[in-house]
């Protein structure tokens, strides 16, 4: 028996509604734990009774897919320095990035700052509606910035009234009422509200990125060389993990090319080249967010095509296979598709999906604990969208921490390095 520990250090989400069952999850999404759908006895315990929880993946609803932040104007960057950075600029730069992804032609989410407001002096609220972005981060951040959401664990129906955060107010509206059916501030409140209907499990509902206020950090509207943190490149990652994808492990596009997936999850703020490279999203970023948001895959609404857009199935093909040894499934094994022709490394996935084992029962030392046994493996599947007519060889190598480890991309690959499962020969 292993115990599943540091949870929250892969940012799971916190649920608002619970009701019944959950969706399977992406390998490029972050991902969460859902509630228990079924009571199961796993054999890895003498058939001790426990609770089977997915493991699924974050995302917007297409309703929802016109993301709208507001930016907490009540404090700039390295405040009383010199170098002090005035909210609207900042406001502006992180604008900048978040207009590289809106620009992705075959992904039909859409996020821009439409508030510039005074929240206060405080760090970030979670769960309350409202997508903020703040330069102001609580005592012992440590972290450059972060981008942490607030989802569902399980498939949910909202109805006109709800209040789904405890506040006293409404959060649902009904469509044929206010004459509008996607997610929007319709009572002009400052927060966000639903339009009534059912939503999946691991549906975001509130998104917030916040920005280190640490003494000594240095933040900087021009990569350079010095240390300090560029706001547009670190941004333009940040705002990856709103969308819902977790991070890449491309460092290094080709032998000629040594640029790195946006979503790399290491930085060199000594290299302003490199953050440079960061602001300019990679084929690999461009897929995921197609691929989880596909233009054209609905014939109204946000994934309706729109002048100006491609169908995602007229510009991406999707890989499919399988990772296993010894005729069992491996979690979390990096799965990337290479040009044969150019060499590059087009675009990376993860294999894999997962359940976790939540004692219902007290029949453990630690009620309410989750558990990850064998059985938490479901499947080695894995599928990666790439370019159209291209011919590609696979490369599959595992989470061994060069370059990274199973706790930098997610939940589903900390469960497979729990089991043992990233000692893969590449």
């Amino acid at each position: 028996m292993k115990t599943i520990k540091t949870l929250a250090a892969l940012g799971a989400t916190a649920a608002l509604v619970t009701t019944v069952a959950a969706n399977a999850q992406d390998g490029r999404q972050l991902d969460t734990i859902a509630d228990p759908t079924r009571v199961e006895f796993v054999e890895s315990q003498q058939g001790a009774p426990f609770g089977v929880a997915d493991v699924v993946g974050i995302f917007w609803d297409a309703r929802c897919a016109q993301v709208e932040y507001t930016f907490n104007s009540n404090a700039g960057a390295n405040l009383g320095t010199p170098l002090e950075i005035a909210p609207d600029v900042l406001a502006a730069t992180v604008q900048s990035g978040l207009d590289r992804w809106n620009a992705i032609e075959t992904s039909y989410i859409e996020m821009n700052i439409t508030n510039e407001t005074d929240l206060g002096n405080r760090p970030r609220v979670a769960g309350d509606f409202i997508n903020e972005v703040t330069f102001i981060t609580a005592p012992g951040f440590t972290a450059l910035a972060s981008s942490p959401s607030t989802a569902l664990l399980a498939d949910s129906t909202f109805a006109a009234g709800d209040d789904l955060d405890g506040d006293g107010d409404s959060d649902v509206f009904d469509p044929s009422i206010e004459g509008v059916s996607t997610c929007q501030d319709v009572d002009n409140d400052g927060d966000i509200e639903f339009p009534a209907g059912d939503y999946a499990a691991g549906t975001i509902l509130d998104n917030d990125v916040q920005f280190s206020s640490a003494p000594g950090l240095v933040w900087e509207l021009n990569a350079t060389d010095t240390g300090g943190a560029d706001v547009d490149a670190v941004s333009t990652h940040e705002f990856g993990h709103s969308h819902g994808h977790n991070h890449s492990l491309i460092n290094q596009i080709s032998s000629t090319d040594g640029t790195a997936s946006t979503m790399f999850p290491f930085i060199d703020t000594t290299d302003g080249a490199a953050e440079l490279g960061s602001r300019s999203l990679s084929i690999d970023d461009i897929a995921v967010s197609s691929y989880i948001y596909p233009e054209g895959s609905a014939e109204t609404g946000s994934a309706a095509l729109q002048d100006g857009d491609i169908a995602f199935e007229d510009a991406f093909d999707v890989l499919t296979g399988s990772v296993t040894r010894d005729g069992g499934p491996i979690l979390g094994a990096h799965v990337s598709a290479i040009d044969r022709r150019s060499g590059e490394t087009v675009s990376g996935t993860y294999s894999g999906s997962s359940v976790v084992f939540i004692d219902l029962f007290g029949v453990t030392p630690s009620p309410g604990g989750a558990f990850a046994f064998p059985e938490s493996a479901v499947d080695g599947d894995w599928e990666l969208p790439v370019p159209k007519s291209r011919v590609y060889r696979a490369a599959v190598e595992s989470l061994d921490g060069d370059p990274a480890a199973t706790g930098n991309i997610s939940l589903n690959d900390f469960i497979g390095g729990i089991l043992g499962q990233n000692d893969l020969p590449e």
